[in-house]
């Protein structure tokens, strides 16, 4: 009995040194976004990280202080899923619904208002989400039933709900479509794939668009990306097909396959390959394509000794996850969305580099940040610390 009464003594003073959280055992896929002039990072343990322009509180901290290196996202937890506009962003949590916050002047945060806010607010009338997209003032929402929701702007028809109304302040949804996969954002417009590789696409085109329509000569995609009017598709044989939202159909892009995920820029696209290789083409301008100039290219060049990469992101800037969690990004810094510390010293960046921790990690640990490990220095020693303490004060019950 004394033994019992001590255990459970021990475990009280264990579960109050440690503050353990209710959601300690929580794990997500780590994931990274990209909005105008701000970078968006999940963490393996649900918790969400911004960095960047911060003027419409994009980041989520409270504050609309711009940000040189990553801060948490307040009053988030559990998050599956991120996406960043212009000037917003969004979050899943593992519950189905999704949080908001930044610029929302069209109604982009799904609250029912157009008031911005520097802090995470529900979106309304919303659940059973399992992927979110998001561009410059509008979000899409695939629900588990194969739906998709929409809500923001809609000047173009973005929204997919049959109307022209200016914008929705709350989700519609957008019509025509069932059994969808996956959505993607861009300037003005929406893309949506189906189960059966089929692309759709809404909004800004010739003409404009109000309810989703199949993309012609497409089929067995199984992934898309769209920004600024661009749009494109992955094919199951790892090729890539992009299309201008008012141009002419999709052409695949040549010299280019064994590609595993893409992501459209403003104006460049990104091919993550089979082997952890990233390949770009399009504007240089600020060092986007990666390969060390400034120099605009029409074909894929490969970012030089960049490997290991799991994820990628773009807009302006590019961001992208190595397998070992830890994220690196480059092209525009105006606003410090890479992450280093440098904006207004280092305008851009035309290779990549890593992004900085929030945390003084001491001299066993680099200084970066790590998606497998968000947690600061003095968490790891405060655990060594209470291990030790309640070895003196309660080891005696184990020998």
């Amino acid at each position: 009995m004394r033994k019992i009464t001590g255990l459970i003594l021990g475990l009280c003073l264990l579960t109050g040194l440690t503050g353990i959280p209710a959601s300690a055992a929580f794990s997500a896929v780590p994931a990274i976004a990209a909005g105008a002039n701000h970078s968006v990072a999940l963490a393996s343990d649900g918790t969400v990280w911004a960095w960047g322009d911060n003027e419409r509180g994009q980041l989520g901290d409270g504050t609309a202080h711009r940000r040189l290196i990553p801060v948490q996202v307040k009053d988030i937890c559990e998050a599956v899923a991120v996406a960043a506009g212009r000037a917003h962003t969004a979050a899943v949590k593992s519950d189905g619904t999704v949080w908001a916050w930044g610029q929302n002047e069209l109604g982009q945060l799904g609250d029912g208002t157009t008031s911005s806010h520097a802090l995470p607010v529900q979106v309304r009338d919303l659940d059973g989400v399992t992927a979110i997209a998001a561009h410059d003032r509008h979000t899409l929402a695939l629900r588990d039933d194969g739906t998709v929701w929409a809500w923001g702007d809609n000047g173009r028809g973005q929204l997919g709900n049959g109307t022209w109304v200016s914008h929705s302040a709350v989700p519609v949804k957008a019509q025509g479509l069932a059994h969808i996969t996956a959505v993607a954002a861009g300037w003005g417009h929406s893309l949506a794939l189906n189960e059966a590789g089929f692309v759709f696409a809404w909004g800004l085109g010739e003409p404009n668009r109000n309810v989703p329509a199949q993309v012609a000569g497409l089929s067995n995609v199984k992934a898309i990306a769209a920004d600024g009017n661009t749009s494109a598709a992955l094919c199951v044989d790892g090729t890539v097909w992009t299309w201008q939202a008012a141009g002419p159909a999709p052409a695949q892009v040549p010299g280019l396959s064994g590609v595993k995920a893409i992501a459209v820029g403003v104006n460049h696209v990104l091919a993550l390959k089979n082997d952890g290789t990233v390949w770009a083409w399009g504007g240089n301008s600020s060092g986007q394509l990666g390969d060390g100039t400034t120099n605009d290219s029409d074909a894929p060049v490969q970012l030089p000794e960049f490997n290991n990469i799991t994820a990628i992101a773009a807009h302006d800037h590019n961001v992208a996850l190595k397998s070992d969690g830890v994220v690196w990004a480059w092209g525009s810094n105006m606003h410090g969305q890479l992450g280093n510390g440098n904006a207004g010293t280092e305008r851009y960046a035309a290779t990549p580099g890593p992004v900085q921790s929030p945390f003084q990690r001491g001299l066993l640990n680099d200084n970066v940040l790590n998606l497998f490990d968000t947690a600061p220095w003095w968490s790891n020693l405060c655990s060594f610390l209470q291990f030790i303490l309640r070895w003196f004060l309660f080891g005696w019950l184990w020998m």
